[in-house]
């Protein structure tokens, strides 16, 4: 018996009793377990090309950041030595859709900038596990993005400190030397890391759908022009 016989068998047995074991499934059919697995996996492949959609293509451009969270663990003393216990994670807007679209099953890229550091390495040997980095650029004498959260003893934030410079710099000649020609996305995602400019440069580009991303108010001062975007308020 070939394989589409096989396949033929056990769709017909499997639709009247879906619960069946491979132990089963034998007994009846008189199957060995490979050929029944082999049959299964064919079955699960051929259901899922005709089933599902295309992957989604996602490119996501902005922030690519090490978040770093510094927390006393007695009563902050301002003006002095605290002792305290810290933690270290991946961060940027741009960067955690991209993760968390890979992670879903999407096809996301990142368009990103990051220094010529053990920070920014550290960064992108974290990200590459979900998410395209072929579009993430390397900036030399400027330090990878870093976001770092001081809380009490209560958890609640005192103050924090962002070092986002490194997006200053970032230019439309320099977007366009990371943006590849043969980018096919269905959907751009967008934070406001970058120069007014250059996030113009990217909203008037040719494109489906932009998707605005913004965690407070004061970024989207640059872009008064375009907030009839699509626009996720995280604030």
């Amino acid at each position: 018996m070939n394989m589409s016989r096989h396949k033929a068998l056990l769709s017909d047995i499997l639709r009247e009793n879906p619960q069946l074991s491979e132990i089963e499934i034998s007994e009846i059919t008189g199957l060995t377990f490979n050929e029944i697995q082999d049959c299964l996996l064919s079955m699960a492949q051929s259901a899922k090309q005709a089933c599902l959609p295309k992957t989604p293509q996602v490119l996501c451009i902005g922030g690519a950041n090490v978040d770093r969270k510094i927390q006393a663990v007695q009563t902050l003393i301002y003006g002095s030595s605290n002792p305290a216990r810290s933690s270290i994670s991946c961060g940027g807007v741009a960067r955690n859709v991209a993760e968390n679209l890979g992670r879903l099953g999407c096809s996301p890229s990142l368009l990103s900038f990051i220094g010529n550091d053990a920070e920014g390495q550290w960064l992108i040997g974290k990200t590459k596990e979900f998410v395209n980095i072929h579009s993430v650029g390397v900036v030399d004498g400027k330090s990878t993005g870093t976001y770092t959260a001081i809380l009490d003893l209560d958890g609640e934030m005192a103050v924090a400190l962002a070092d986002m410079e490194i997006y200053d710099d970032v230019d439309i000649d320099l977007l366009q030397s990371k943006w590849a020609a043969d980018f096919r996305t269905d959907l751009i995602v967008i934070d406001t890391n970058f120069p007014a400019d250059v996030l113009e440069k990217i909203i008037n580009r040719p494109m489906k759908q932009v998707l605005l991303f913004a965690l407070h108010l004061y970024p989207l001062r640059k872009l008064g022009n375009y907030l009839h975007l699509s626009m996720v308020w995280l604030g």
